[in-house]
C-alpha cells in the first residue's frame, strides 16, 4: 500500500474570488515565521521516505524563499513530489527551489483574457509553460463553466494545452461556494453543460490522453500518483491548517485557523476540526466510493479481498445490484457513465 503526505501552505498573494479553501492573503511576516517553525518541527515526526508528497495551498511559494529553505531539508524523500504554482510564480528565479520537486501543478485555469478577468487571475505566457515542460512533469488546472465563457474559449484552451505537450490536464467545472466573493454575484449561477464536458473528453482522448478519473486526463505514464493514493483510499498524512489525512482507519482534519494550529502544535496539543475512527463498514463504503472515481480501474475484486475479505466483495456486489448506473463484472465494478457518478456512488453510501 502506498503512503503520502499532503502539506497545506495557507498563504496566498491575493485570494481568488471563487476559492473556498482555507487561505490567508497578506499575512503578517511574524505568522509566516511561526508557521514555518511549526512545520519544520512537525516534519521530524514523519517517516523520512514516503511514496508521494503534495504541497498545496493557498499559494505555496507565497511563503517566501528563505522560509522554504528551512523546510526543504526536512521534507520526506518521495518518488513523486508535487508543488502547486500560480502563473505569477512561473519565473526562472524560482527554478532552483522548484528543482526539489518532480512534478508541478499549475493553476492556469484559462488562457482567455475575458475569462481570467472574471476569475481575477493572471495569464500564463506559453513560453513560460514551455520552460516548465522541459524540466518537470506538469499538470495544468483548467476551469469550465465560468460565467461568460464560451465553448470556443474552452476548445482553444484545450488546443493550446495539447499543442504545448502538457502531459496531465485537470478539468474542473466552476463551483460557487457560499462565503466567497463569487457568491454575492453568482449565487444563482447554475451550470450543467454535459455536452461541453463530453466535448472535452472527446477532444483529449482523441489526442492521446486517458480519462482516468472524473476530472483528470493523462498521457501514458503521467497519472498523478499522489491523487491515486486518495482514490485508492490508501493512507496519507497531513500537515497545515485545514489539511485532511487518513491513517490507520482514522480520518482527521486539522483546524482551519492558523493561530489555533500554531498554538496547539507548540503546546503539543494538536487542534483537529474533525477526528473520526471509521468502522469496518465505513471504511468499506469510503473505499468503494473513492475507487469508483477511477473510471477504468473501478472497484477491483482482488484488491477488495486483499484489503478486506471475500465477504466484503460479496457485500459490495449485493449493494451494487439494481443500480442502473453501475457496470458489474466478474472482477470489478465501474461507472457506466461518469457524468452520473453521484448516482452510481449512492449504492455504497
Amino acid at each position: 500500500m502506498n503512503k503520502g503526505l499532503y502539506l497545506h501552505i495557507p498563504f496566498c498573494y491575493q485570494k481568488c474570488p471563487f476559492c473556498d479553501y482555507y487561505s490567508i492573503s497578506h499575512a503578517p511576516e511574524e505568522w509566516l515565521d511561526k508557521f514555518t517553525a511549526v512545520i519544520v518541527s512537525q516534519l521530524q515526526e514523519f517517516p523520512r521516505e514516503l511514496d508521494t508528497l503534495y504541497v498545496g495551498g493557498g499559494t505555496p511559494l507565497a511563503l517566501g524563499k528563505s522560509r522554504w529553505e528551512k523546510i526543504l531539508p526536512d521534507l520526506p524523500k518521495a518518488r513523486e513530489r508535487t508543488i502547486e504554482l500560480n502563473p505569477e510564480d512561473v519565473k526562472k528565479e524560482n527554478f532552483p527551489l522548484l528543482e526539489n520537486f518532480t512534478r508541478l501543478s499549475v493553476g492556469v485555469q484559462s488562457f482567455s483574457e475575458s475569462v481570467l478577468r472574471t476569475l481575477q487571475r493572471e495569464k500564463l505566457d506559453y513560453g513560460k509553460l514551455l520552460d516548465l515542460l522541459g524540466k518537470w512533469d506538469v499538470n495544468v488546472d483548467s476551469m469550465v463553466g465560468i460565467p461568460g465563457q464560451t465553448r470556443e474559449e474552452v476548445l482553444r484552451d484545450l488546443v493550446s494545452l495539447v499543442a504545448l505537450g502538457v502531459p496531465h490536464i485537470s478539468v474542473y467545472p466552476l463551483e460557487v461556494h457560499q462565503g466567497t466573493p463569487f457568491w454575492s454575484h453568482y449565487s444563482e449561477w447554475e451550470w450543467d453543460d454535459a455536452d461541453l464536458l463530453l466535448m472535452v473528453e472527446k477532444f483529449l482522448t482523441e489526442h492521446g490522453y486517458e480519462h482516468y478519473e472524473i476530472s483528470n486526463y493523462a498521457r501514458p505514464g503521467h497519472q498523478c500518483l499522489h491523487n491515486k493514493i486518495y482514490w485508492h483510499d490508501e493512507e496519507y498524512y497531513a500537515l497545515g491548517p485545514s489539511a485532511s489525512g487518513y491513517v490507520n482507519g482514522v480520518r482527521y482534519k486539522w483546524v482551519s485557523n492558523l493561530k489555533l494550529y500554531v498554538e496547539g502544535a507548540k503546546l503539543g496539543e494538536p487542534n483537529y476540526e474533525e477526528y473520526m475512527v471509521l468502522s469496518w463498514e465505513e471504511q468499506l463504503s469510503e473505499y468503494a466510493i473513492m475507487n469508483l472515481r477511477l473510471l477504468n480501474e473501478g472497484i477491483r475484486r482482488t484488491e477488495v479481498e486483499k484489503r478486506f475479505s471475500e465477504s466484503a466483495w460479496n457485500l459490495l456486489l449485493k449493494q451494487a445490484e439494481g443500480n442502473d448506473f453501475l457496470n458489474i463484472e466478474l472482477d470489478k465494478i465501474t461507472v457506466k457513465n461518469w457524468l452520473f457518478f453521484n448516482r452510481a456512488a449512492e449504492a455504497f453510501v
